[in-house]
Protein backbone atom coordinates (compact mmCIF):
# COMPACT_ATOMS: atom_id res chain seq x y z
CA UNK A 1 0.00 0.00 0.00
CA UNK A 2 1.03 3.35 -0.21
CA UNK A 3 2.06 5.58 2.77
CA UNK A 4 1.75 8.79 1.20
CA UNK A 5 -0.89 11.58 2.42
CA UNK A 6 -2.92 13.37 0.46
CA UNK A 7 -3.80 16.82 1.57
CA UNK A 8 -1.67 17.47 4.19
CA UNK A 9 0.14 20.11 4.90
CA UNK A 10 4.42 20.81 3.52
CA UNK A 11 5.92 18.78 5.85
CA UNK A 12 8.90 19.87 7.44
CA UNK A 13 11.81 19.61 4.73
CA UNK A 14 14.48 20.18 6.77
CA UNK A 15 13.77 18.20 9.81
CA UNK A 16 13.37 15.28 7.36
CA UNK A 17 16.54 15.94 5.86
CA UNK A 18 18.47 15.81 9.06
CA UNK A 19 16.94 12.74 10.20
CA UNK A 20 18.04 10.97 6.73
CA UNK A 21 21.07 12.37 7.06
CA UNK A 22 21.91 11.46 10.43
CA UNK A 23 20.50 7.78 9.41
CA UNK A 24 23.42 7.75 6.51
CA UNK A 25 26.21 8.59 8.62
CA UNK A 26 25.38 5.95 11.51
CA UNK A 27 25.41 3.35 8.70
CA UNK A 28 28.71 4.96 6.93
CA UNK A 29 29.73 4.75 10.90
CA UNK A 30 30.07 1.01 10.87
CA UNK A 31 31.30 0.36 7.30
CA UNK A 32 33.44 2.59 8.35
CA UNK A 33 34.51 0.46 11.64
CA UNK A 34 34.92 -2.71 9.97
CA UNK A 35 37.17 -1.15 7.35
CA UNK A 36 38.97 0.08 9.99
CA UNK A 37 38.91 -3.02 12.18
CA UNK A 38 40.31 -5.43 8.78
CA UNK A 39 42.79 -3.02 7.82
CA UNK A 40 44.29 -2.15 11.54
CA UNK A 41 44.38 -6.49 12.12
CA UNK A 42 45.43 -7.23 8.65
CA UNK A 43 47.96 -4.48 8.56
CA UNK A 44 49.49 -5.94 12.01
CA UNK A 45 48.88 -10.06 10.89
CA UNK A 46 47.07 -10.22 14.38
CA UNK A 47 46.56 -13.91 15.96
CA UNK A 48 49.09 -15.30 13.93
CA UNK A 49 47.84 -14.51 10.56
CA UNK A 50 51.13 -12.41 9.13
CA UNK A 51 52.15 -15.29 7.63
CA UNK A 52 49.12 -14.99 4.96
CA UNK A 53 49.15 -12.64 2.19
CA UNK A 54 48.16 -9.24 2.43
CA UNK A 55 44.93 -9.51 0.26
CA UNK A 56 44.03 -12.42 2.29
CA UNK A 57 44.77 -11.13 5.79
CA UNK A 58 42.58 -8.30 4.82
CA UNK A 59 39.88 -10.19 3.19
CA UNK A 60 40.25 -12.75 6.44
CA UNK A 61 39.90 -9.29 8.59
CA UNK A 62 37.11 -8.50 6.89
CA UNK A 63 35.07 -11.15 7.22
CA UNK A 64 35.22 -10.97 11.01
CA UNK A 65 34.76 -7.81 11.28
CA UNK A 66 31.88 -8.05 9.49
CA UNK A 67 30.85 -11.10 11.65
CA UNK A 68 31.20 -8.91 15.08
CA UNK A 69 30.14 -5.95 13.72
CA UNK A 70 26.59 -7.43 11.78
CA UNK A 71 25.53 -9.78 14.33
CA UNK A 72 26.23 -7.37 17.46
CA UNK A 73 24.23 -4.88 16.01
CA UNK A 74 21.25 -7.66 15.24
CA UNK A 75 21.15 -9.33 18.42
CA UNK A 76 20.85 -5.74 20.05
CA UNK A 77 18.17 -4.89 18.16
CA UNK A 78 16.37 -8.59 18.54
CA UNK A 79 17.35 -8.83 22.72
CA UNK A 80 15.86 -4.74 23.21
CA UNK A 81 12.59 -6.16 21.67
CA UNK A 82 11.64 -9.01 23.60
CA UNK A 83 9.33 -8.56 26.58
CA UNK A 84 12.41 -9.83 29.30
CA UNK A 85 15.02 -6.80 28.43
CA UNK A 86 11.68 -4.00 28.06
CA UNK A 87 13.30 -1.31 29.57
CA UNK A 88 16.50 -3.22 30.87
CA UNK A 89 18.94 -1.23 28.30
CA UNK A 90 22.20 -3.15 29.96
CA UNK A 91 20.83 -6.24 29.98
CA UNK A 92 19.68 -6.30 26.60
CA UNK A 93 23.33 -4.65 25.31
CA UNK A 94 25.14 -7.31 27.39
CA UNK A 95 23.36 -10.38 26.09
CA UNK A 96 23.74 -9.12 22.94
CA UNK A 97 27.39 -8.47 23.17
CA UNK A 98 27.87 -12.62 24.84
CA UNK A 99 25.65 -13.89 22.25
CA UNK A 100 27.66 -12.20 19.55
CA UNK A 101 31.11 -13.68 21.14
CA UNK A 102 29.84 -17.11 21.12
CA UNK A 103 28.93 -17.00 17.57
CA UNK A 104 31.80 -15.31 16.48
CA UNK A 105 33.95 -18.48 18.49
CA UNK A 106 31.63 -21.13 16.74
CA UNK A 107 32.22 -19.31 13.21
CA UNK A 108 35.86 -18.67 13.17
CA UNK A 109 36.30 -22.69 14.79
CA UNK A 110 34.23 -23.38 11.57
CA UNK A 111 36.37 -21.32 9.27
CA UNK A 112 39.50 -23.37 10.47
CA UNK A 113 38.30 -25.53 8.29
CA UNK A 114 38.24 -23.65 5.16
CA UNK A 115 41.08 -21.95 3.38
CA UNK A 116 40.31 -18.63 4.64
CA UNK A 117 41.56 -19.68 7.87
CA UNK A 118 44.05 -22.36 7.65
CA UNK A 119 44.63 -23.20 11.21
CA UNK A 120 44.31 -26.15 13.61
CA UNK A 121 41.20 -25.62 15.43
CA UNK A 122 41.07 -25.07 19.05
CA UNK A 123 38.95 -26.45 22.20
CA UNK A 124 35.88 -24.28 21.87
CA UNK A 125 35.94 -22.95 25.34
CA UNK A 126 39.15 -22.34 25.38
CA UNK A 127 38.75 -20.21 21.91
CA UNK A 128 36.02 -18.65 22.95
CA UNK A 129 38.04 -17.21 26.31
CA UNK A 130 40.88 -16.59 23.35
CA UNK A 131 38.94 -14.37 21.79
CA UNK A 132 36.95 -12.29 24.26
CA UNK A 133 39.48 -9.39 24.40
CA UNK A 134 38.45 -8.99 21.00
CA UNK A 135 35.40 -9.26 20.57
CA UNK A 136 33.66 -8.03 23.62
CA UNK A 137 35.23 -4.74 23.36
CA UNK A 138 34.12 -4.09 19.50
CA UNK A 139 30.40 -5.80 19.97
CA UNK A 140 30.28 -3.39 22.82
CA UNK A 141 31.48 -0.41 20.73
CA UNK A 142 28.93 -0.88 18.03
CA UNK A 143 25.79 -2.14 20.65
CA UNK A 144 27.14 1.65 22.38
CA UNK A 145 26.93 3.24 18.90
CA UNK A 146 23.65 2.12 17.84
CA UNK A 147 22.39 3.25 21.15
CA UNK A 148 23.57 6.45 21.38
CA UNK A 149 22.22 6.69 17.29
CA UNK A 150 19.38 5.55 17.91
CA UNK A 151 18.55 8.23 21.02
CA UNK A 152 19.76 10.59 18.47
CA UNK A 153 17.57 10.15 16.06
CA UNK A 154 14.54 10.12 18.90
CA UNK A 155 15.97 13.71 19.91
CA UNK A 156 16.20 14.77 16.03
CA UNK A 157 12.23 13.50 15.41
CA UNK A 158 11.22 16.48 18.11
CA UNK A 159 10.30 15.93 21.67
CA UNK A 160 6.53 15.48 22.12
CA UNK A 161 5.89 17.71 25.16
CA UNK A 162 7.26 20.75 23.85
CA UNK A 163 5.47 20.15 20.27
CA UNK A 164 1.86 21.82 21.20
CA UNK A 165 1.37 23.10 18.57
CA UNK A 166 1.18 19.94 16.80
CA UNK A 167 -1.77 18.62 19.00
CA UNK A 168 -4.65 19.36 15.93
CA UNK A 169 -4.31 19.09 12.23
CA UNK A 170 -3.62 15.72 10.09
CA UNK A 171 -0.52 13.69 9.74
CA UNK A 172 2.15 15.67 8.37
CA UNK A 173 5.44 13.78 8.25
CA UNK A 174 6.74 11.06 5.59
CA UNK A 175 5.49 7.68 6.88
CA UNK A 176 8.10 4.60 6.70
CA UNK A 177 7.62 2.65 3.40
CA UNK A 178 7.99 -0.71 5.12
CA UNK A 179 4.93 -2.53 6.28
CA UNK A 180 3.52 -1.38 9.83
CA UNK A 181 3.08 -3.58 12.45
CA UNK A 182 2.16 -1.29 15.11
CA UNK A 183 1.08 2.35 15.55
CA UNK A 184 1.26 3.65 19.15
CA UNK A 185 -0.01 7.53 19.80
CA UNK A 186 2.13 9.20 22.36
CA UNK A 187 1.45 12.92 22.95
CA UNK A 188 0.93 14.47 20.10
CA UNK A 189 3.35 12.05 17.85
CA UNK A 190 2.91 8.68 16.62
CA UNK A 191 5.56 5.95 17.18
CA UNK A 192 5.33 3.97 14.20
CA UNK A 193 7.44 0.37 14.13
CA UNK A 194 8.15 -1.45 10.78
CA UNK A 195 9.14 -5.06 12.33
CA UNK A 196 11.78 -3.36 14.98
CA UNK A 197 12.57 0.01 12.82
CA UNK A 198 10.93 2.81 15.21
CA UNK A 199 9.78 5.99 13.64
CA UNK A 200 7.74 8.72 14.96
CA UNK A 201 5.54 10.82 12.90
CA UNK A 202 3.66 13.87 14.08
CA UNK A 203 -0.21 13.13 14.12
CA UNK A 204 -3.43 11.82 15.99
CA UNK A 205 -4.79 8.45 15.97
CA UNK A 206 -7.56 8.86 14.24
CA UNK A 207 -5.66 10.00 11.56
CA UNK A 208 -3.48 6.90 11.64
CA UNK A 209 -6.40 4.78 11.05
CA UNK A 210 -7.70 6.35 8.21
CA UNK A 211 -3.78 6.67 6.93
CA UNK A 212 -3.88 2.52 7.06
CA UNK A 213 -7.56 1.79 6.14
CA UNK A 214 -6.45 -0.37 3.29
CA UNK A 215 -4.10 -2.18 5.52
CA UNK A 216 -4.83 -5.73 7.46
CA UNK A 217 -5.50 -4.05 11.36
CA UNK A 218 -6.91 -3.11 13.88
CA UNK A 219 -7.35 -0.08 16.71
CA UNK A 220 -7.93 -2.39 19.28
CA UNK A 221 -7.47 0.35 22.00
CA UNK A 222 -7.45 4.21 21.83
CA UNK A 223 -3.42 4.44 22.15
CA UNK A 224 -2.96 1.50 19.55
CA UNK A 225 -3.28 -0.28 16.34
CA UNK A 226 -2.15 -3.13 15.05
CA UNK A 227 -1.55 -5.45 12.03
CA UNK A 228 -2.87 -8.51 11.86
CA UNK A 229 0.11 -10.25 10.52
CA UNK A 230 2.21 -9.11 13.64
CA UNK A 231 -0.18 -10.80 16.43
CA UNK A 232 1.07 -14.10 17.55
CA UNK A 233 -2.35 -15.03 20.23
CA UNK A 234 -4.92 -13.12 22.20
CA UNK A 235 -4.57 -13.96 25.72
CA UNK A 236 -7.65 -13.05 28.46
CA UNK A 237 -6.13 -11.72 31.62
CA UNK A 238 -8.59 -11.81 34.62
CA UNK A 239 -11.53 -9.10 32.75
CA UNK A 240 -9.10 -8.00 29.88
CA UNK A 241 -7.66 -9.15 26.47
CA UNK A 242 -4.00 -8.79 26.22
CA UNK A 243 -2.70 -9.05 22.30
CA UNK A 244 1.10 -10.97 22.22
CA UNK A 245 2.61 -10.39 19.34
CA UNK A 246 5.73 -12.46 17.30
CA UNK A 247 8.35 -10.08 19.17
CA UNK A 248 6.89 -10.67 22.61
CA UNK A 249 5.20 -7.15 22.81
CA UNK A 250 2.09 -7.20 25.12
CA UNK A 251 -0.57 -4.63 23.49
CA UNK A 252 -3.59 -4.11 25.85
CA UNK A 253 -7.14 -4.68 24.35
CA UNK A 254 -10.25 -1.95 25.05
CA UNK A 255 -13.08 -3.59 26.48
CA UNK A 256 -15.14 -1.98 23.80
CA UNK A 257 -12.74 -3.69 21.20
CA UNK A 258 -13.32 -7.05 22.00
CA UNK A 259 -16.00 -7.69 20.02
CA UNK A 260 -14.29 -6.02 16.99
CA UNK A 261 -11.43 -8.57 17.46
CA UNK A 262 -14.42 -11.37 17.45
CA UNK A 263 -15.28 -10.50 13.91
CA UNK A 264 -12.02 -10.18 12.76
CA UNK A 265 -11.02 -13.65 13.58
CA UNK A 266 -8.84 -12.51 15.74
CA UNK A 267 -9.36 -15.11 18.33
Amino acid sequence: MSFGVANSPEPDISARIVGKISAGCGWLLYVIGMLGIALVFSAAGAYDTDELGVAHRFILWLTVSSLIVGQAFVFHIWFSRLRWFHKKHALAAGAAVFVTLILVALELHGLKYTPLLPKEPDPIFGFIIFLSPTVVPIAGAVVTARIFLSARRVQQSGDPIDMKDTAAGPITDEWPHSPVSTVKSTDHYLEVNCDGAVSFVRGRMKDAVSHLADADGLQVHRSWWVARGSVDRVETRGRDKVIVLHDGRQIPVARSRVQALRDRRWM
